[in-house]
């Protein structure tokens, strides 16, 4: 398995044009009915007089762990919300005393290494709408995922359109199919051994924006695969 799983998904790749399409959202979504392993990060800094607020995604992957991207936590307060696809249904999860991991080579200048482990407070209780996803499972010699051109999702609360000044109050998926390297470093100088890149060239499905840290999932033997988070380079 990859030691760094982050997925690159805030341009829109697969234009014909010489100028990359940046999207900033996530577009041409649809309403997903449930993912227990999505939680919502918000995190906010004060600066001078003003608070400065954001939101993210993650994946749980334990009963006590969640996985995001660095970019959400560094610096920041954070609190963690998850057991519903509707914002305003979401439960806090209390988060451990410094109960957070980021990478120690996450750059916040080129979001190398751009992942992070929050530990919560307690076990969250599994139901339907809250549990862990699993990771790809142990192989010899290791099984890497995702594989090339696999079709993977992802889900989010991310902004939806340019004419958007709210984020939705329901939890969307997007899909995108894996490429390869070659294509990707066309676009990023991001690590290969790390960073794996995916477009969506039919419906443009896409999210940046409020969907950093969301966990990208594929279907591996019938069974939902946590496989990267979502980054910006």
């Amino acid at each position: 398995m990859k030691l760094i799983l982050a997925v690159v998904l805030c341009l829109a790749l697969g234009v014909s044009s010489s100028t990359v399409e940046i999207s900033p959202f996530l577009i041409n979504g649809i309403r997903v009915p449930t993912a227990p392993y999505f939680a919502l990060i918000n995190y906010h800094r004060t600066v001078g007089q003003e608070t400065l607020g954001f939101f993210g995604g993650g994946a749980l992957i334990s009963l006590r762990h969640v996985l995001t991207a660095a970019t959400n936590v560094v610096d920041f307060v954070v609190t963690v919300h998850m057991g519903s696809t509707h914002r305003n249904s979401l439960v806090n999860h209390p988060l451990q005393p410094n109960g957070i991991t980021s990478h120690p080579n996450y750059n916040n200048v080129t979001r190398a290494n751009d992942i992070a482990i929050i530990r919560l407070l307690n076990n969250v209780l599994p139901s339907a709408a809250v549990a862990p996803i699993s990771l790809a499972p142990d192989a010899n010699p290791p099984l890497i995922l995702p594989f090339e051109f696999e079709e993977g999702s992802f889900v989010g609360f991310g902004y939806q359109s340019l004419a958007s000044n709210a984020a939705p109050q329901n939890l969307y998926q997007g899909f995108q199919r894996v490429i390869n390297q070659p294509r990707c470093q066309q676009f990023f100088n991001v690590n290969a051994n790390t960073v794996f890149c995916a477009e969506d060239v039919v419906e443009r499905s896409n999210g940046c924006d409020g969907d950093i840290g969301n966990p990208f999932v594929v279907s591996y033997r019938r069974e939902d695969i946590l496989v990267g988070i979502l980054s910006i380079h």
